[in-house]
C-alpha cells in the first residue's frame, strides 16, 4: 500500500512545485499572462454560448420533477410526416399504455384573449388534461389544479389555472383571486388555483403559458373545432416512463396502438403511425429547424478557439526562445526531458483554467446576447430559453478548458524540451524551426480569420437583401391581427367590420395605403395551398395534383407591400362575393403554366373553380439561394371563394414611423367596435426579422467571430515580425552601417508580412471556397461565391495585416547602429 501510494505522493508533490514555479513565472511577465488569459476566455467564452445554445435548444430537460422520465409522443401521416392528436386518439393510447405510468395531452401554443380586472390582452395559454400537473410532479402554488370530473364533458367546466406571474401582474397578487371570473375568449371561466413560481409550460422555446384550461374547453382555445373528440387534432402527448422501460419500447407501443386506432376507422383524420423521444429541448419540429444555425454556430465557435489556440502556440514558441538558456540549463543539470514537458504544460493548463473561468463568466453575458436574438418571433411574442449554467454546461467548460490548454501548450513544450543544450547555451537563441513553425501558425491564423470574414460579408449581404426587400418592401409597413371570431362574429358580420376597419384607417393622418389577408400566415407569405390545373387537362387524383400557393387579399395590397405588377390591374370593388371569379399570378406561376406567353385574360382553375387573370405581379417570396421560386395565385378576400374568411391580418403602409401611429390605427379600428381583439401588432421589418432569426443570428456570431480572428490574428503577425526584429537587431545595425537605408530595412520587413499575410490570405480564399457553399439556407440574394464579398474579406484583412507588419518594420528602421553593434 506504502509503495502504491509513494508515486501518487511524489506526483502531487511535483505538481505543486510546478504550480508554484508557473504562478512565479506569470508574475514575471504580466503582459504575456494577461494577453495569454483575454485570448483564451474570448475562445472560450465562444464555444460555451454556442454550447448554452444547443444545451437550451436540444439537450436540456423540461423543468419538472424526475424530467429524464418524460416522453414526448409523435404521431404520423402516411409518408412519416410528424402530425398532431385529436382527443379520441389520446384517451385510446392513455386507456392502453402499458410502458408509461401516464399519458398527458396538451395544445400549449392556444391564443387566448383575455378580459378581468378593466384589462384585457392576448395571453398564451394552454388546453391540457386534468392529470397534466399531477403527472409533471407539480403541486400548486394557491388552490388546486382541475379535476377528473371537471375535464369530462365538453364545454361544461369552464375553470382556469393562472400562472404565477399572471397572479402578480394582473391581480396584484391578490390572495382572494381563487373563485374569481375572467373572460377568455368572450366566455366565463372562474379561476380555481395559481400555478407554481418558475413553472411557464413544457413547450421549450415558445412563449410561456400564462394560464390553463381542460381539454374539454378545446374549442374556447382551438377555433379550428368543430368536435372536440373526433377530427380535431391540435393536442400533442407526453408519457412518464414506467420503471425498467425504455424510449425505444414506448415508440414501438404506441405505434402498434395507433395502428390498430386507425385500422378500425378507415378514411377519418387519424395519425397512421407513431414514435417516441425523450422529452428534451425543443419540439421535434423546431429542433429540425434549429439544426442547421447549431451546426454553424458550432463551427465558427470552433474556428474561433483553433484561432486563439494558434495565437497562444505562436506566444509560447517565441516565450519558449526567449527562455532557452533557462531550459538548456536545466537540462544540462539532470532534469529529464519529459519533466520539462510536464512543467511546461502545467504553466498552459494553469493559463487555461484562468482563461476558462473569466470565459464561462463571459458567456454569461454573451449567452443573453446570442438569446436576444430569439425573444421576439415573427408574430410578436416573446419567447423563453433557459441559457443559464447547469451542470452540463459547467462540464463542458471544465473540459473545454483542459483541452485547449493541452492543445496549445504541447507542441511549443515539447520544441522547447528537445533543444540542443549546447548551442542554447553558447548562443541564447531559438532554432530556425522555431522561426517557421511561428510562420505557419500565423498564416493558419490568417486563413481561418479570412474564410469567417467572407462569410460574415456574405451573410450581412443576405440580411441587407432581407430587410431592404427585394421585390417588396418592409419599412414603413405596420401589422395588425383583427380576430372577429375570437367574440363570435359571423362571416358576414366579420367582413362588414374589416372593411369599416379598412375605411377609417385610410383616413387616419399618415396613411398611405392599407390592406388586409387572410388571418392564416404572414402578409407577405403564402396562406394555403391550392392545386392548379388548366381547362381541358385530365383531373389527376387529389394527391398527386399540381399545387400552388394561395393566399386571399384585399384591393391596394400589392401597393401596402411595394410589390410591383408586371401587368394587368389589381383586385377593387368591383370584385366581390357573386361576381365572376378572378385572379393576380405572380412571375413564377406564369412561367410554370403559359411559358413563353402572356398569362392575361387566361383561365387558371384552382381548387376546381376557373379563375381569369387579371394581373402578373413580380415574384415577391424571399428565398435562399437553394429555394425554387415560389409559384403564387391570388385571389380576391372579399369574394369568399373557397370559403368565407372571418379572422384577417391588416397590412399599412404609412409616411413614418409605423410603430408611432399604431395607437391612432388601433383607435381607428377601435371606434368600429371596441369588442374585437386587436392582436400580433408589430411592423412588418420587426416580422421580417423574427422570421429570419437564424440567418440573422449567423450573421451575427460570424462577424463577432470573424472580427475576433481578426484581431487575433493581426496580434500573431505582429509577434512574428516584432520577434524576428528583435532577433536580427544586431544585423540590421551592421547593414545600416555600411549603408543600407531605413526605408530598405523597413522593406525588408514589409515584405517578409506580406509574403506571410498574401499566403495566408491565398489560402483564406481556398478555404472560404470550400466551406462557403456550406451556407446556401442562409443566403438570400446573394450567390455562395459572391465576388463582392470574398474580394472586400480580403482586402479587410490584408489591410489589417499590413498594418500590424508596418510597426515592427517601422521599429526596424528606426534601429540605432550603433547601440546594435554593441549587443551581444
Amino acid at each position: 500500500m506504502a509503495g502504491d501510494l509513494q508515486p501518487f505522493g511524489l506526483m502531487i508533490a511535483r505538481l505543486v512545485q510546478d504550480t508554484r514555479f508557473a504562478l512565479r513565472t506569470f508574475r514575471r511577465t504580466p503582459g504575456f499572462t494577461v494577453i495569454a488569459v483575454i485570448t483564451i476566455a474570448l475562445g472560450l467564452a465562444a464555444n460555451v454560448t454556442v454550447f448554452s445554445y444547443v444545451n437550451a435548444m436540444f439537450l436540456r430537460d423540461l423543468p419538472v420533477k424526475n424530467a429524464e422520465r418524460l416522453v414526448r409522443v409523435y404521431g404520423t401521416n402516411r409518408n412519416r410526416d410528424t402530425r398532431f392528436f385529436s382527443y379520441s386518439e389520446y384517451a385510446y393510447l392513455r386507456d392502453r399504455a402499458s410502458t408509461m405510468d401516464q399519458l398527458i395531452t396538451h395544445y400549449s401554443t392556444a391564443p387566448l384573449y383575455v378580459n378581468v380586472n378593466d384589462q384585457t390582452g392576448e395571453l398564451q395559454g394552454a388546453v391540457v388534461s386534468a392529470n397534466y400537473f399531477p403527472t409533471l410532479g407539480l403541486a400548486p402554488y394557491m388552490g388546486r389544479f382541475f379535476t377528473p370530473q371537471e375535464d369530462s364533458v365538453p364545454d361544461r367546466d369552464a375553470v382556469a389555472v393562472i400562472a404565477y406571474g399572471l397572479w402578480r401582474s394582473w391581480f396584484g397578487a391578490d390572495p382572494a383571486v381563487l373563485g374569481k371570473t375572467m373572460r377568455i375568449n368572450g366566455k366565463s371561466f372562474q379561476i380555481v388555483g395559481v400555478a407554481p413560481e418558475g413553472f411557464q409550460g413544457v413547450e421549450v422555446g415558445l412563449m410561456p403559458n400564462q394560464l390553463w384550461i381542460p381539454t374539454m374547453m378545446l374549442r374556447v382555445g382551438y377555433r379550428g373545432c368543430d368536435s372536440i373528440v373526433d377530427g380535431c387534432t391540435p393536442l400533442s402527448i407526453i408519457g412518464r416512463l414506467r420503471p425498467g422501460k425504455t424510449v425505444q419500447q414506448v415508440g414501438a407501443e404506441m405505434a402498434a396502438l395507433v395502428g390498430r386506432y386507425a385500422a378500425a376507422r378507415p378514411g377519418v383524420n387519424v395519425s397512421q403511425g407513431a414514435w417516441a423521444t425523450p422529452a428534451i429541448g425543443l419540439r421535434l419540429s423546431s429542433q429540425r429547424e434549429n439544426l442547421r444555425v447549431a451546426r454553424l454556430l458550432s463551427a465558427a465557435a470552433i474556428a474561433l478557439l483553433l484561432i486563439a489556440c494558434l495565437n497562444l502556440a505562436s506566444l509560447l514558441i517565441a516565450r519558449g526562445t526567449a527562455r532557452t538558456k533557462e531550459i538548456a540549463l536545466r537540462l544540462s543539470l539532470g532534469a529529464a526531458r519529459g519533466r520539462i514537458v510536464q512543467q511546461l504544460l502545467t504553466e498552459c493548463l494553469l493559463l487555461a483554467a484562468m482563461g476558462g473561468t473569466l470565459g464561462l463568466l463571459l458567456s454569461l453575458w454573451t449567452s443573453q446576447l446570442l438569446i436576444g436574438l430569439y425573444t421576439v418571433d415573427s408574430e410578436g411574442y416573446r419567447r423563453y430559453f433557459n441559457m443559464s449554467i447547469d451542470p452540463r454546461t459547467l462540464l463542458y467548460a471544465v473540459a473545454l478548458s483542459l483541452l485547449t490548454g493541452i492543445l496549445f501548450g504541447i507542441l511549443p513544450a515539447i520544441q522547447a524540451a528537445r533543444q540542443d543544450t549546447t548551442p542554447a547555451l553558447k548562443q541564447g537563441t531559438g532554432s530556425g524551426s522555431s522561426h517557421r513553425g511561428r510562420n505557419v501558425l500565423v498564416t493558419c491564423q490568417v486563413a481561418l480569420s479570412l474564410a469567417m470574414l467572407v462569410g460574415a460579408g456574405l451573410l450581412a449581404r443576405s440580411v441587407e437583401n432581407i430587410e431592404t426587400g427585394q421585390t417588396f418592401h418592409p419599412q414603413h409597413v405596420e401589422l395588425l391581427r383583427l380576430r372577429p371570431q375570437l367574440v363570435g362574429y359571423e362571416p358576414n358580420q366579420a367582413q362588414a367590420f374589416q372593411r369599416e376597419a379598412l375605411r377609417r384607417v385610410e383616413s387616419v393622418p399618415g396613411v398611405v395605403s392599407a390592406s388586409l389577408t387572410s388571418g392564416t400566415g404572414f402578409v407577405w407569405t403564402a396562406g394555403e395551398t391550392l392545386r392548379v390545373s388548366l381547362p381541358g387537362q385530365q383531373p389527376a387524383a387529389k394527391d398527386r395534383a399540381q399545387t400552388v400557393q394561395g393566399q386571399e387579399i384585399a384591393p391596394r395590397y400589392f401597393a401596402t407591400l411595394g410589390i410591383p405588377f408586371v401587368q394587368g390591374r389589381d383586385f377593387d370593388d368591383r370584385d366581390r362575393a357573386g361576381s365572376p371569379r378572378v385572379a393576380i399570378v405572380n412571375e413564377g406561376l406564369a412561367a410554370q403554366l403559359w411559358p413563353g406567353a402572356s398569362a392575361m385574360d387566361r383561365v387558371v382553375i384552382l381548387e376546381n373553380q376557373d379563375y381569369r387573370v387579371v394581373g402578373v405581379v413580380k415574384d415577391a417570396q424571399v428565398r435562399s439561394e437553394i429555394d425554387p421560386v415560389v409559384a403564387m395565385a391570388f385571389i380576391p378576400y372579399f369574394q369568399n371563394n373557397n370559403y368565407a374568411q372571418v379572422d384577417s391580418r391588416l397590412c399599412i403602409r404609412v409616411a413614418g414611423d409605423p410603430d408611432g401611429a399604431l395607437s391612432r390605427l388601433k383607435a381607428a379600428i377601435s371606434s368600429v367596435d371596441p369588442n374585437v381583439p386587436i392582436t400580433e401588432t408589430l411592423s412588418m421589418i420587426t416580422q421580417v426579422r423574427g422570421n429570419f432569426t437564424n440567418v440573422r443570428l449567423a450573421r451575427s456570431v460570424l462577424l463577432s467571430a470573424g472580427g475576433l480572428g481578426l484581431l487575433l490574428s493581426a496580434i500573431g503577425l505582429y509577434g512574428v515580425l516584432a520577434f524576428v526584429v528583435g532577433r536580427r537587431t544586431r544585423e540590421i545595425g551592421i547593414r545600416m552601417a555600411i549603408g543600407a537605408k531605413p526605408r530598405e530595412v523597413m522593406r525588408l520587413f514589409l515584405k517578409q508580412g506580406f509574403m506571410l499575410a498574401a499566403i495566408g490570405c491565398t489560402a483564406g480564399l481556398v478555404l472560404a471556397l470550400a466551406t462557403t457553399r456550406l451556407l446556401g439556407t442562409f443566403l438570400y440574394g446573394v450567390p455562395a461565391r459572391d465576388p463582392t464579398s470574398f474580394v472586400l474579406g480580403a482586402v479587410v484583412l490584408f489591410v489589417v495585416a499590413m498594418a500590424a507588419t508596418y510597426l515592427p518594420a517601422r521599429r526596424a528602421a528606426l534601429v540605432d547602429p550603433m547601440v546594435a553593434l554593441r549587443e551581444e
